[in-house]
């Protein structure tokens, strides 16, 4: 009996004793979120586009340039084209600037080579009504769009030197 009682008596020792571990040894816990927002990425490049040399008695020429566009795949995308720095609000025509700022150089942007769909932002900013975006979707892969321009011959004698225009080409996604 005197063993049973010392067997009893270390098991409640060590239940005890395990307790007393337990209540010493509290925890707390907490949730730890993590978390990102993933946004849609595009990116845009331009190859502006060069008449050459041109006089008005050889009627109109044409070039193209062109608009790079990389945006994730799925991503629907607009490529809006401004009027330009020298824009005439009044003849509604792109228009490059050269020795004489009071002449200036007309000029249009389409974007099929038909030269009938004029490039423009009327769906967005509206600085040139007259032309509407080139609408696309993202394959995360480079797309290029072609820009063809032209300018018109003209029996109005244009002062020679170096004439330009700067656009903003913008991709809304």
């Amino acid at each position: 009996m005197v063993k049973l009682l010392a067997v009893v008596s270390a098991f409640i020792g060590v239940v005890v004793l395990a307790c007393l571990k337990d209540l010493s040894a509290a925890t707390a816990t907490a949730l730890f979120p993590v978390h990102i927002t993933v946004v849609p990425t595009c990116a845009i490049s331009a190859t502006g586009l060069e008449f050459g040399v041109w006089s008005y008695e050889h009627g109109s020429v044409a070039a193209n340039g062109s608009i790079g566009i990389v945006c994730e795949r799925g991503i629907n995308y607009h490529v809006s084209v401004n009027a330009g720095s020298h824009y005439g609000p009044g003849s509604h025509l792109r228009q490059m600037a050269g020795p004489d700022l009071h002449r200036l150089l007309p000029y249009a942007l389409y974007k099929d080579a038909g030269r009938t769909q004029e490039w423009g932002d009327q769906n967005f900013s509206n600085s040139y009504p007259q032309g509407t975006s080139f609408p696309g979707t993202g394959t995360s892969r480079p797309q290029t769009h072609t820009v063809y321009g032209s300018v018109q011959g003209s029996t109005d004698r244009i002062p020679p030197g170096s004439y330009s225009d700067t656009l903003l080409v913008t991709v809304h996604f």
